[in-house]
């Protein structure tokens, strides 16, 4: 009887490396192919390719996105009209600040002219003469009408009637004189001067009324 033979050694460890490696193609080939599905399903729901890619933050994407322009256009006017037409449609009379052709300036026509402003009457000179039995009132009184621009020529006592207040008396043609002292130094009482005083000059008799000016 006869033994058949074994193979040898080497035929057999060389079938079991290409079974081995038979199922480790096989598995790789399966691994790639769930990779490629699992990535295109992925891609379907969205998903970014690549996840480490910074996405803006909200005031980066508010900066990046224009403001929508609400003012008008230059052109027209708030209500459609054109800038050279007023808000009701009719064109607006042009305005110039050029002087008129002739090259003069055209005076302001007022109502009425205004009146030569009347010159004032001559200044008299003084006689101040003191009515009020107050010593050194005539001086003082002098120094009060020098001091407002009138020329004094004497001063003394009254002769006449005693008067209830400082009163000028003028000569005959002299009162608007007399009215301008009176005036400006806030004297009420103004007459015509009487026989024994001057014809020539204002005569200012003082009551005792000035002994209370300052």
């Amino acid at each position: 009887m006869s033994i058949p033979e074994r193979p040898p050694g080497g035929s057999h460890r060389r079938a079991d490396s290409s079974s081995r490696l038979a199922v480790l193609v096989a598995s790789l080939i399966g691994i790639a192919i769930i990779a490629v599905i699992v990535t295109v399903t992925l891609s379907k729901r969205g998903e970014p390719a690549n996840k480490n890619v910074s996405q803006p933050t909200r005031g980066q994407q508010h900066k990046s996105s224009p403001a929508p322009s609400s003012a008008p256009s230059s052109g027209t006017s708030p209500s459609g009209s054109s800038s050279g037409t007023s808000p009701s449609g009719s064109p607006t009379a042009p305005t110039s600040n050029s002087p008129s052709s002739s090259g003069t300036a055209t005076p302001p026509v007022t109502g009425s002219t205004t009146a030569a402003t009347q010159p004032s009457a001559p200044r008299l000179a003084l006689d101040v003469l003191n009515d009020s039995r107050i010593t050194g009132l005539a001086a003082r009184a002098a120094s009060t009408f020098r001091a407002g621009g009138w020329d004094v020529a004497s001063t003394g006592n009254f002769r006449g009637t005693d008067v209830p207040e400082t009163t000028i008396f003028y000569p005959d043609g002299d009162k608007a004189a007399a009215d301008q002292l009176a005036t400006q130094f806030g004297i009420h009482r103004v007459e015509a001067a009487s026989s024994g005083l001057s014809e020539t000059h204002l005569t200012v008799a003082l009551a005792r009324d000035w002994a209370h000016r300052g």
